[in-house]
């Protein structure tokens, strides 16, 4: 996006909220993985009681339309059996606490410093009133769930003619709308 001179404001997908911690009820004590310093330099976290994670496992996932590979941080085994924050960490005192960062990583901590700032809060909150409606507008209204074409190309071709499909429906409401206001200005 930035490349096309985009601005975009997108949340992460585990955010509910934006710009809150989403976290799994078992798991709300523990640290957020946003409390851990990233070096990218090293390619290490640094925990809050600064004890190093390093890369321990690298793991292909593999969807049907693309492949990523997940880095897994840890510890040296056994320090976080004797760290006073463990309570607040970790719930595995044998491995110690796991982060994980893919490739995506950079581009999800870039937009949410982004979107936590006042001035990225107030353009979100306008796209809740002007975006998101008429994709779900899209979605339930014109049963358009996902593209049947593939390649960018293909894809792009099919939503124009989505989004064209969409917006002659609101033309046709509006010019609607007009005619039966007409009998009674007459």
């Amino acid at each position: 996006m930035e490349g096309n001179k985009i601005d975009g404001y997108i949340p992460s997908e585990d955010e509910r909220h934006i710009g809150s911690k989403k976290r799994q009820k078992a798991k709300e004590h523990l640290f957020a993985k946003e409390s851990f310093m990233y070096d990218a330099h090293k390619d290490k976290y640094i925990c809050p009681q600064g004890e190093t994670l390093r890369p321990v496992a690298r793991t292909q996932v593999k969807s049907k339309y693309s492949k990523r590979e997940i880095t897994t941080y840890r510890t040296e085994r056994e320090t976080c059996a004797c760290c006073p924050l463990r309570e607040k960490c970790t719930t595995d005192i044998k491995l110690g606490r796991a982060i994980t960062r893919d490739g995506y990583e950079e581009y999800r901590e870039r937009m949410r410093e982004k979107i936590n700032t006042v001035e990225g809060r107030a353009i979100y909150g306008k796209r809740k009133c002007l975006v998101e409606p008429v994709f779900g507008q899209i979605k339930t209204r014109n049963g358009f769930s996902q593209f049947l074409l593939r390649g960018l190309e293909k894809v792009k071709l099919e939503w124009k003619i989505v989004a064209t499909a969409h917006n002659l429906l609101k033309i046709m409401a509006a010019i609607m709308r007009k005619e039966r206001m007409l009998p009674a200005l007459r």
